[in-house]
């Protein structure tokens, strides 16, 4: 098992999900919610997948890049 703050994967996604929204509610405005629902369930599952994988190889901040930005990122856009 990998020991870390476990605050700061939250704070990593919290972050990404403001700025996926801000992203992801302009990119709407221009092609519309499918693709851009799409693009967030995309990224939110290879961000969790990546973490399952990785975490315990590359450790916490493997674990920050992938389930909190990534997955965080693409959470923010399906908002």
């Amino acid at each position: 098992m990998v020991e870390h703050d476990g605050h700061l994967d939250f704070c990593a996604r919290h972050f990404s999900l403001g700025t996926g929204a801000v992203v992801g509610g302009r990119w709407q405005d221009k092609v519309g919610p499918r693709k851009v629902a799409l693009t967030g369930v995309a990224l939110w599952s290879l961000g969790n997948f990546l973490a399952g994988l990785g975490t315990a190889y590359f450790g916490a901040a493997w674990l920050y890049l992938t389930y909190g930005l990534i997955g965080g990122f693409g959470v923010g856009m399906d908002t």
